[in-house]
């Protein structure tokens, strides 16, 4: 069932990592409702061909996980309400402290990114919760979450959603890593990082995302108890069963 995640054809063919939940498995033979949930890359700069191709998806709410700069150095002309859910990005530094260090460990490496990620809980966890409570005021309307490639914060994001939608982890596994297939630096970007840091930078890796759910559980229970907590558990219960398809 994992299968859909990564081989549905991109909604974007210039921009394959921004894609929807719809379609996934969510537990008990159930599946997420198509046209709710879309994640991606800030889709910033589009032709006319690409404004024509996401118009028919009629995004009512746009919520954006970049960092200030990030966002006023490329903004995003998109439909819909827009929401700023500011996280800054803290990997490339991290990264750059470990490999200014004397022959840095392939596992430091690994670490530092596991860091950057459970910093989603340990200094984001609010900021999720928002996300959680604005998918409840959309109303099922059509929502893209962002932040700039998609992968690290939008994968999060996206994860934290199918867990609580009763999708297995091996279906939450598999819609993270398909980023892995789906982008790929700009070049002037990857050519200012250090080549050691760039499979650490610009692939998603399953101990990343393993890092913010032990936070998670650690510091708020689990996925359930921290939805509960920013939703309330009747109106994630019922926004959960309205995402749901039979």
């Amino acid at each position: 069932m994992t299968e859909i995640s990564v081989r549905r054809e991109p909604l974007l063919p210039t921009r394959p990592n921004f894609r929807e939940l719809g379609g996934l498995p969510a537990g008990e033979g159930r599946a997420v409702r198509a046209g709710r949930f879309f994640r991606g890359p800030a889709l910033h700069g589009l032709t006319a061909e690409e404004a024509a191709a996401l118009e028919p998806i009629g995004l009512a709410h746009v919520v954006d996980f970049r960092g200030r700069d990030e966002a006023a150095a490329r903004p995003a002309t998109l439909p819909g309400r827009r929401l700023h859910l500011s996280i800054e990005p803290t990997a490339a530094a991290r990264l750059m402290d470990v490999l200014s260090k004397p022959d840095p460990a392939p596992e430091a490496i690994s670490a530092a990114m596991q860091e950057t990620y459970r910093d989603f809980v340990r200094v984001n966890a609010e900021t999720f919760a928002r996300f959680l409570r604005l998918l409840a005021e959309a109303e099922g309307a059509p929502l893209l979450f962002h932040c700039t490639a998609g992968k690290d914060r939008t994968g999060f994001a996206a994860a934290l959603i199918l867990h609580a939608l009763g999708a297995d982890a091996e279906t939450i596994e598999a819609d993270y890593l398909a980023t892995n297939g789906r982008w790929r630096p700009d070049p002037d970007l990857a050519a200012m990082v250090p080549e050691l840091a760039h499979a650490a930078l610009f692939r998603v890796s399953a101990d990343y995302l393993e890092a913010a759910f032990e936070e998670l559980d650690r510091l708020e229970g689990g996925p359930l108890a921290f939805a509960d907590r920013a939703m309330g558990g009747e109106r994630r219960r019922r926004v959960w069963a309205e995402s749901q398809l039979e």
